[in-house]
């Protein structure tokens, strides 16, 4: 059985609490023909967790380390900083307050 030599991890780096889009972590090993298993740690916080998907849950506010680990070869492992905010305004570039369809903006 083939070990994976190389992984790309597709994640957010912050996430406000108003997202309304299920946000999850994505892994991609290659080559691509190896086995897709891949261990989600959290290692500390409790702002967000975390299915064996890689679907991530918001908890509440702050910021959360997740250690990405393949089971074929666990010395390519990658650490995920993942930081849940508030929700704030969106701004032009002048810094004008975004309008969305005549309502405000917020992200």
């Amino acid at each position: 059985q083939a070990a994976p030599a190389r992984m790309v991890i597709q994640a957010p780096t912050t996430i406000s609490t108003k997202n309304k889009i299920a946000q999850r972590i994505g892994v991609i090993l290659y080559p691509s023909y190896v086995m897709r298993n891949v261990l989600f740690n959290r290692f500390e916080g409790n702002s967000l967790h975390i299915n064996p998907s890689g679907n991530l849950t918001v908890t509440g506010l702050g910021k959360s380390r997740f250690y990405i680990i393949p089971t074929g070869n666990t010395e390519i492992w990658q650490q995920v900083d993942i930081t849940v905010r508030e929700p704030q305004m969106r701004l032009t570039s002048s810094g004008k307050i975004r309008l969305n369809n005549g309502r405000i903006r917020i992200v």
